[in-house]
């Protein structure tokens, strides 16, 4: 049969004789793939969850940011530092909570995560055509920063 459970080859291994060996090997090796499907679709959505937190924080920091704006007065200069502050912020608590949900290669997990981050708020701000960085410079140091903050927040996880 096409679907393999432990308790299946189990039942085989007991029932066949030795001369079915390269049978057994076969279901062993079908059952270890489905395991790192399994796996690699877990940290998929381990990821996911996280970049939602990630985008949940952000907003919350925006909300902030937002309410301060209309409390005190604030330059475009000083609220342009204090976004790009929570960007950061942002990529560095989600990049944690991802290495620290997937518990393997948190550094690379971060990085991983700084750049799904960006690349997602990039997009969001392309297609609506505001708040888009200004110049090129600012895209890559947007970037660059929060891969770093990514790759910070997997260093120091949990």
């Amino acid at each position: 049969s096409s679907h393999f459970t432990v308790r299946a080859l189990c039942r085989q291994v007991l029932l066949k004789k030795t001369g079915d060996n390269h049978k057994i090997t076969f279901l062993i090796i079908q059952l270890i793939k489905r395991g790192q499907q399994r796996k690699s679709m877990d940290y998929i959505r381990k990821m996911v969850q996280s970049l939602i937190a990630g985008y949940v924080i952000t907003l919350l920091m925006l909300g902030l940011l937002t309410y301060l704006m209309r409390k005190f007065i604030l330059d475009e200069k000083a609220v342009d530092n204090i976004i790009f502050g929570i960007y950061v912020a942002g990529s560095f608590t989600g990049a944690m909570l991802s290495a620290w949900m997937i518990k393997r290669r948190r550094v690379a997990v971060g990085i991983i995560y700084g750049a799904v981050y960006i690349t997602v708020l990039l997009v969001i701000a392309a297609i609506m055509k505001k708040q888009a960085p200004d110049s090129s410079n600012n895209i890559v140091m947007s970037v660059v920063a929060c891969v770093t903050a990514g790759a910070f927040g997997g260093f120091f996880s949990p």
